[in-house]
């Protein structure tokens, strides 16, 4: 992993070029594009190329376009090392199924509700909110298993 700083109007990713790795956004903005197209601004704490790194996309092939629309600093993962990862830290690669499974589901679910998907949810894992419904589904399964307990006692 190494930290960079890139100037603005710098392309960073190419849609349907093979993904050399992911950013990790820690300052500036980055304009995600899909077919020329607008799908949302990243920004600090924002992961950029994931979705190519972890496998996500048809033959690792960039889904979207990310230009950075102001100064940026990043921390770039080089897909070697993203592959090291999943593969040397099965810690990691769990967290990353568990991730999967949620943002998976929820695409379906809202593949289910609704006959449009918008571009956002389509081609951009929403990490942060992931992570919060991990902790809440955490949560209330320590409050559960906290409730067997307490009538097994």
């Amino acid at each position: 992993m190494r930290a960079v700083a890139i100037n603005e109007h710098v392309e960073i990713v190419t849609e349907g070029r093979i993904s050399d790795g992911l950013f990790v956004v820690r300052l500036g903005e980055v304009t995600i594009l899909r077919e020329g197209e607008f799908v949302k601004t990243a920004r600090r704490g924002d992961m950029v190329g994931e979705n190519s790194a972890f496998g996500l996309s048809p033959g690792k092939r960039r889904m979207i376009s990310a230009v950075t629309s102001t100064m940026c600093h990043f921390l770039i993962l080089k897909q070697e090392d993203v592959q090291a990862l999943l593969e040397e830290h099965a810690s990691f690669y769990i967290v990353l199924q568990r991730f999967m499974h949620v943002y998976l589901t929820s695409l379906r679910s809202r593949a289910i509700k609704t006959t449009m998907m918008d571009s956002e949810h389509l081609y951009c894992v929403p990490w942060k909110l992931i992570c919060e419904q991990i902790a809440e589904q955490n949560a209330l399964e320590t409050l559960h298993q906290r409730q067997i307990e307490d009538r097994d006692r």
